[in-house]
């Protein structure tokens, strides 16, 4: 992903936004269909990836909302690019910093009695797609949790037989062996039974909820993967099950069950 300032007129600022992939890329034939409503390319090479075929329209729509237009260039079998130019007002000159770090301070700050402070939890989050992967990890960064990421179900039972985990995060839809076939493995391990697994999908169904519960999972999180972190509408936060001994709140010492 790239973002940089192209010009700069008086109290304006055109930012120039691009995000490539190295993926399958996309038929030029194609292409004018990308931005449809509802409309999945190449079904059947993406038969495992999630979602409604909403996406691209949105993004579309939102940009012309804001004066700008999303630009495509691709190659199918290599990757594409996206880009767009957009004209923002500058309200303020002032470096704004970091934003992890100002992070990290205010939730072991204002946020220390409600949110979860984890730094020595261990946490294995296993999701085929890589940009998932990388939201999750860096999302978990903020509340302390380092957390290992493995991209393929070989690689999650790998990494299991290797290090014990206070929680696996776990994505439903996985190439190959699906999130059920990779708890079946867990469970039937003497080093990994006990792990708590929370599967992360964005199926929206009670029956599979109910299948994956009835199956061992410890919980059913639907993405966008930041719903499992944060509160809605003055409801309980979600359990991390985090060993109260590693983590850090602002509640009584005698708590044992730790939320984020």
């Amino acid at each position: 992903m790239l973002i940089k300032e192209e010009v700069r007129k008086g109290n304006y600022s055109e930012l120039y936004v691009e995000v490539r992939d190295t993926g399958i890329g996309i038929r030029e034939e194609d292409i004018d269909g990308m931005f449809e409503s509802f409309r999945r390319l190449d079904e059947k090479r993406n038969r495992n990836i999630e979602g409604t075929g909403l996406g691209m329209s949105i993004v579309t729509k939102l940009l012309e909302m804001m004066g700008s237009k999303l630009e495509l260039q691709s190659v199918y079998g290599e990757g594409s690019s996206f880009y767009f130019r957009l004209n923002q007002e500058i309200v303020s000159t002032e470096p704004m910093g970091k934003f992890e770090s100002s992070m990290e301070l205010e939730l072991k700050g204002n946020y220390s009695g409600r949110h979860l402070y984890s730094p020595m939890a261990n946490v294995l989050v296993v999701d085929g797609n890589t940009m998932n992967l990388k939201v999750a990890e860096n999302f978990l960064r903020l509340f302390g949790i380092r957390a290992d990421v493995a991209d393929s179900s070989e690689k999650c039972l790998a990494i299991v037989r290797k290090k014990v985990y206070d929680v696996i995060l776990l994505d439903l839809h996985m190439e190959g062996m699906d999130g059920f076939e990779i708890l079946s493995r867990l469970k039937n391990n003497s080093k990994s039974r006990e792990i708590p697994v929370i599967f992360l999908t964005a199926d929206d169904d009670s029956e599979t909820e109910t299948k994956a519960l009835s199956a061992g999972a410890m919980d059913f999180v639907k993405k966008p993967f930041y719903s499992f972190c944060t509160s809605h509408e003055g409801q309980e936060y979600n359990r991390v099950y985090a060993p109260a001994d590693r983590s850090q709140k602002g509640s009584s010492a005698n708590d044992k069950t730790d939320y984020i």
